[in-house]
This record gives C-alpha cells, sequence and structure tokens, in this order.
C-alpha cells in the first residue's frame, strides 16, 4: 500500500510501511468476532474498539517470546510502544475517536490509508442500501455528505480495435 501511494510507485523515503499493514487487524477482530458494524465508529463512546485493540495487543505482547529478540533492533519495548501509538492515534483527531493525533510518518499514513478505506466502505454500502434516486444516483446515506453517485463503468475497448 505504501507504495502505491508513491507517485513513482517507490517506496516513501523513511516510511517503514509494514507499520502500515497493520490498519484493519483490530477491526477485522471486532466485527468476525463481535459481530460489531460500521455504526461502532459513529455512536458516542465509539472509542471502545480502540481502547480495545490497544488492551488486546499489550496482552498478547506479554505472551510473546522475546527472547530471541533481544539482540534485534529496533528494540521490542520500541516496537510495541510504536505499534500502540499506530492504534492510539489511526483515527487522525481526536474529534474521531483518537486519543492522540499522529506523531509518526507511518502514524499519518495509516490514518490516511485507514480513512480512505472507510470512505471507500460507506460509498460500497450506500450503493446495496440506499434507494435510487435516478440513474446511477443514490439516496444519501450518513455519514456521506450527500447522496452516493455510482462510479462510470469500467471502459471496454471496441472489439475489432
Amino acid at each position: 500500500v505504501a507504495d502505491a501511494a508513491h507517485p513513482a510507485g517507490t517506496p516513501m523515503s523513511g516510511l517503514n510501511e509494514g507499520w502500515t499493514y497493520l490498519s484493519d487487524a483490530e477491526a477485522t477482530w471486532a466485527y468476525a468476532v463481535c459481530g460489531l458494524t460500521f455504526a461502532v465508529f459513529m455512536i458516542p463512546g465509539g472509542r471502545v474498539q480502540d481502547r480495545f485493540g490497544i488492551e488486546l495487543v499489550n496482552a498478547l505482547w506479554r505472551k510473546l517470546d522475546l527472547a530471541p529478540w533481544a539482540e534485534l533492533q529496533p528494540a521490542s519495548e520500541d516496537v510495541r510502544l510504536h505499534l500502540l501509538h499506530l492504534l492510539a492515534a489511526h483515527h487522525g483527531e481526536l474529534q474521531f475517536g483518537s486519543p492522540v493525533p499522529p506523531k509518526t510518518p507511518e502514524a499519518q499514513s495509516l490514518h490516511y490509508i485507514d480513512n480512505l478505506d472507510a470512505k471507500m466502505e460507506m460509498f460500497a454500502l450506500a450503493y446495496v442500501k440506499s434507494a435510487p434516486l435516478a440513474p446511477r444516483i443514490f439516496e444519501r446515506l450518513w455519514p456521506l455528505p450527500g447522496h452516493a453517485v455510482a462510479p462510470l463503468a469500467a471502459f471496454k475497448p471496441p472489439e475489432n480495435a
């Protein structure tokens, strides 16, 4: 994902893209195991999922055998703290449920990737759940800012070209 986000398709300078792949682990667990839906992010107190993810990571980290990591860099404790920061900051702003804003390039990237993913999910849900108003135009589904408009169909070149 990080490579694809760079205009030239090359890795972003100084960004440890491995961190950006952790975005949906917590949400996937919440959806699959707890049966939560998108609405959990929209209700007051929706931060439960974030706090849960931080506690889950801490609990799992405590069970790891860190002896093989003793000589590796970055140090295990630095990695744990960075991972916790990624979980805490991935919503980007206090008003969206982050207890802290992103403070590293990886955390900022993760926030943007997670935000883009959430917006695309909102459109996908609108196409399924909203009533059509006109060709390609659907009734507004909160929290989208207006009516959803279906994307253009994929281009198909003529067969004789």
